[in-house]
């Protein structure tokens, strides 16, 4: 009778125990799942770990030389919330592992996580030509994402905590890449991109203008005359006005000496021929061109008026390509190719003005 009294008392206490300390607790084997009420606010490690001991009356064991206790920690929102999330909140940027000893004690362990840099090349699949300005997005578990763009050698780099990411790399043009990476250590991805083709019907291409009809030159005219020259796409933008010789342009009411011509990085002083009709550059060897008014991004500064950057092909790293353009100013060539396979390439490039048979 004696032994039964006994055990309806002990469990009598047992269910009380959590009344006692006004939580509400999941399983009666760990503490680290009862509930605590917290409010939005700023504190130190040290402080949230003393809070906690003093609110719940569970004791805290750690290690001070594996985490800084004199970081202050925000947060926000507040809530109801296990003493067990409280901690990992509390000790976000690292890894923590936490046990239970009897009756109410939590031995917290923690390691800081470190921070990687993950770097790569962006290029195109067939030639391996870096693509400039490709935007290469890094997404962990959580969604929380880093973002950055190629520069013009197509070289990126993030600087990311260690941890799972889904890296997707998009180029306007091109199908979207998307993969998954395991960051332990400084990463280096290489990214190539295939361009994204559209199978369209037929489109025939007829001209409306008459052959009695008599028209003025203008912009367009200009562009389709003098298709290798990349200045002419600049001279019909507005706020652009061309000289009457030469390539040079004025800007915005600008003079001709506030724009910088940069090739490959490289300012280029008094760029053009004494006629407009002779381009500056081989355009079978210009990569792309980029031209900025009004707005500079930082390593751009300089100039008042306009930035233009050119940049050259590197090569064809797969495949020798010959390229011969016949224009009505000149005549120019270009051969390409590799000369170690996917590593190292050559371009070479040459034209001729018509006027010199004529001299």
């Amino acid at each position: 009778m004696k032994s039964k009294w006994l055990l309806l008392l002990l469990w009598m206490c047992m269910v009380a125990r959590p009344e006692a300390w006004g939580q509400e607790v999941k399983s009666a084997n760990t503490v680290a799942e009862e509930w605590i009420q917290v409010n939005s606010s700023s504190a130190t490690v040290l402080q949230w770990f003393e809070w906690i001991e003093k609110s719940t009356g569970i004791v805290l064991s750690y290690n001070p030389a594996q985490m800084e206790l004199g970081e202050v920690r925000r947060i926000e929102p507040g809530g109801r919330m296990t003493v067990e999330e409280l901690l990992h909140r509390i000790l976000s940027g690292y890894q923590v592992k936490i046990a239970f000893v009897p009756p109410r004690k939590l031995v917290v362990h923690a390691r800081k996580i470190e921070s990687y840099d993950v770097s790569g090349t962006v290029s195109e699949v067939d030639s391996e030509e870096r693509l400039y300005g490709a935007v290469v997005t890094l997404e962990d578990k959580d969604g929380k994402q880093w973002n950055t763009i190629s520069n013009g050698k197509g070289i990126f780099r993030l600087h990311v905590p260690e941890g799972t990411y889904t890296v997707k790399t998009s180029y306007m043009g091109y199908t979207p890449q998307v993969q998954s990476v395991r960051v332990t250590r400084d990463y280096f991805i290489r990214t190539r991109m295939k361009p994204l083709l559209f199978e369209i019907e037929e489109i025939t291409v007829e001209s409306g203008k008459r052959e009695n009809e008599l028209g003025e030159l203008t912009p367009s005219n200009l562009l389709a005359f003098s298709g290798g020259d990349l200045f002419s796409q600049i001279w019909i933008l507005p706020g652009v006005t061309s000289s009457l010789a030469g390539q040079n342009f004025m800007v915005d009411g600008g003079g001709y000496d506030e724009n910088l011509l940069l090739l490959d990085g490289v300012p280029v002083f008094h760029p053009g021929h004494f006629s407009s009709l002779l381009p500056v550059f081989n355009g079978d060897a210009v990569k792309n061109m980029v031209f900025h008014k009004g707005f500079f991004p930082t390593p751009l500064e300089g100039r008042i008026s306009s930035v233009t950057e050119v940049n050259l092909k590197e090569g064809n790293k797969k495949e020798h390509v010959r390229t011969l353009t016949l224009d009505m100013p000149a005549a120019s060539v270009m051969l390409e190719g590799p000369i170690i396979k996917n590593k190292l390439s050559y371009m070479v490039g040459a034209r001729r003005s018509w006027l010199d048979f004529f001299r």
